[in-house]
């Protein structure tokens, strides 16, 4: 690692830079505290974690606040030229911890689903041995069940109310859902 492959990272120009490798630290500055009193705050390696979802994070604050962020998005914004503005980072060999720079590249949504789908990460969850929810569709007005389906996706294509809608009236996150009551059975 040397000196030089440091570089600014964008939108935290004035606080961190970071590596071709990944490595991110706080860059020297001066921090003035309350009553004008001043402190220099050294360079410093940030230590970053692994996400619940699986991706190397790193917790970055300006101006006291603090935010999270994934460091395959901090390298390919600061080293892979995105001139289609394309707004994914794709991990090449599907293996979301391996942010080295020639396994990143800039995607859009439609391109990113189809390789998670061409490499198999992209698994519907019953195949991933995640039973599906049996939903049930009430009447409003007698409260009788109508029908009962065996997942929400079932119940939205046969009733042309959307499967998100469904889903957050059978979790209770709103009243009803097409003109119905869904529960899950």
């Amino acid at each position: 690692m040397t000196e030089y492959s440091w570089k600014p990272i964008p939108g935290y120009e004035k606080s961190y830079e970071i590596n071709k490798e990944g490595t991110i630290r706080s860059i020297d500055r001066i921090q003035k505290g309350p009553g004008g009193s001043t402190r220099i705050l050294r360079k410093k390696v940030i230590s970053p974690w692994i996400s619940k979802n699986g991706y190397v994070c790193i917790a970055l604050s300006v101006n006291g606040k603090k935010q999270h962020e994934k460091v395959h998005r901090l390298l390919a914004q600061t080293f892979i030229p995105n001139p289609y503005n394309k707004p994914q980072i794709n991990h090449k060999n599907g293996i979301k911890t391996d942010n080295r720079l020639e396994n990143l590249e800039w995607v859009t949504n439609a391109e990113n689903g189809k390789h998670a789908f061409d490499m198999g990460l992209n698994v519907r969850s019953e195949d991933a041995g995640i039973p599906k929810k049996r939903v049930a569709q009430i009447s409003l007005t007698s409260g009788s069940i109508l029908n009962i389906f065996d997942s929400v996706r079932e119940a939205g294509r046969n009733s042309n109310v959307p499967d998100s809608n469904i889903s957050m009236c059978a979790n209770r996150k709103i009243k009803s859902a097409g003109g119905y009551l869904w529960r899950f059975v």
